[in-house]
């Protein structure tokens, strides 16, 4: 799915993914009324557009504040962005991040980020996760969604945040830890986002079969075997082909190299060659060229193992945090 302007023409790669951070759409639905809509991040976004502006030629203040809070999870990065730009919006006030709540004898949980919002005058308790789930269907022929790592499911996360971490204060406990911040009252929200991957040989761009909890403007791609590497689709001919590594997920592509990546035909030596020494899924991302010499991504999909999800992949979760 090509991702609309203006959320890709950052040249610097880490504010094109706070912009996608922020302006993306979520993953769940907006009838879910614990978490942030997709029209609030939009609008979020648009405000925040000359900011971004302003970063993408002067980014140091970013980078500095990325490399004091360094990390090889994805989940931490993803919640690095979040911190960054909840500390730099005048709208907004961030008050905690990552606090653990102390029980008796043990930790019983971590909010992620405490805020106020000027705008609105209340304080918010977002729980984030940034999560990549492929459709599958098992024996049974029943549809479930797996991360690129299977012990990931959609089913466990959406229960997590929504049966536990986003009634942390609800604790007993919590309401003395609150009260040393000013927090008295608490709006708990799921700062959500990510891709569903479908089958590449479904109609993927328009897929019919949907989980019942996901937007219905959710950001999308395509899996397949490493196998089968005929099924995977593309724009054009003339395209060219990237792996992406772990940090490089969130926001789509978008490079001023002059022919970057790899042309299709050389997909399939790419995949004997990756697949050859590790298990792990490999994120793809198709690029077409612009009218300004720029590449961007037009497409991205996932290609794993012949055996996921079936076999015991050891892999690290795709977030920081399960």
């Amino acid at each position: 799915m090509r991702i609309k302007e203006p959320l890709v023409n950052f040249r610097h790669h880490a504010v094109r993914d706070l912009a996608w951070v922020i302006g993306s759409p979520g993953i769940l639905s907006s009838g879910l009324i614990d978490r942030v809509s997709d029209h609030w991040c939009r609008i979020a976004f648009l405000d925040r557009v000359p900011w971004l502006r302003h970063l993408d030629n002067h980014p140091a203040e970013l980078e500095m504040w990325l490399a004091q809070h360094q990390s090889s999870f994805l989940g931490h990065y993803f919640e690095t962005l979040i911190a960054f730009w909840l500390t730099q919006w005048p709208r907004t006030q961030l008050l905690a991040w990552r606090l653990p709540l102390q029980g008796d004898e043990r930790v019983l949980g971590e909010f992620d980020l405490l805020f106020y919002d000027r705008y609105c005058e209340r304080h918010f308790h977002w729980e984030s996760a940034v999560k990549f789930f492929l459709r599958y269907r098992n024996e049974a022929g029943d549809e479930i969604w797996l991360g690129p790592n299977p012990r990931d499911t959609l089913t466990d996360k959406f229960q997590k945040i929504f049966g536990r971490q986003l009634r942390l204060s609800r604790q007993s406990e919590a309401a003395v830890l609150l009260q040393q911040y000013g927090i008295t009252g608490l709006t708990p929200q799921a700062f959500f986002k990510g891709y569903l991957f479908y089958p590449a040989q479904s109609a993927w761009q328009q897929p019919s079969s949907v989980p019942p909890e996901s937007s219905p403007t959710h950001l999308r791609g395509w899996w397949c075997y490493a196998s089968q590497p005929e099924q995977i689709p593309y724009v054009a001919n003339d395209s060219r082909w990237l792996s992406l590594e772990r940090l490089r997920w969130l926001s789509p592509v978008f490079s001023h190299e002059r022919e970057p990546g790899l042309p299709r035909a050389g997909l399939e030596a790419l995949l004997a060659r990756h697949f050859s020494g590790t298990d792990r899924p490999l994120l793809l991302a198709e690029l077409q060229p612009g009218s300004d010499g720029s590449w961007r991504e037009v497409n991205r999909g996932f290609v794993v193992p012949a055996h996921w999800p079936e076999s015991n992949v050891s892999l690290p979760s795709d977030t920081m945090k399960s």
